[in-house]
């Protein structure tokens, strides 16, 4: 189960917006070398009743998450090797003269953006908690950063102190 700690910075309906420090896991993977390697934000389900300026523990099981990789990776990579296998077959049909190369090429990206398509309706159809981290307790800010530095902290009053 991959968990983070993170910093509520907005709550709309039953999501939270938290600001979350890189996990662990995503230490060794390099991408973020490609990218800002700073805090990401993270949208979850708030599953604890999290306000504003509450640290939370977020998490996503295991399997879904390797299950959204999948959709989001596998789906559309096997679509574009299917297009680009169908590609020369349809080149060879009667009337479009077109080399065998162009048309696996063309038939491979038609069916990637197909594929990238047809996960992004799947994902809205399986509605806004599912393959989603979701906050499972509030946790006290001084177990994250116990200097106290770069941590934004709440007032008794709620204000961001």
């Amino acid at each position: 189960m991959a968990r983070q700690q993170g910093y509520v910075m907005k709550v709309h309906g039953q999501m939270v917006d938290v600001l979350a420090k890189r996990a662990k896991a995503c230490e060794s993977c390099g991408a973020c070398k490609l990218a800002d390697a700073g805090p990401t934000k993270i949208t979850a389900v708030n599953k604890v009743g999290a306000a504003v300026g509450d640290w939370v523990e977020i998490e996503l099981n295991d399997a879904d998450m390797l299950r959204a990789a999948a959709l989001a990776y596998g789906v559309p990579l096997l679509m574009f090797l299917t297009g680009l296998v169908l590609g020369e077959p349809l080149s060879r049909l009667p009337g479009l003269g077109i080399s065998p190369l162009v048309a696996s090429v063309a038939a491979g990206s038609v069916l990637l953006v197909a594929g990238y398509y047809f996960v992004h309706l799947y994902d809205k159809s399986l509605g806004p908690s599912r393959l989603m981290s979701a906050a499972v307790a509030i946790i006290d800010p001084v177990d994250v950063c116990p200097s106290g530095e770069g941590c934004p902290r709440r007032d008794a009053d709620g204000t961001e102190a």
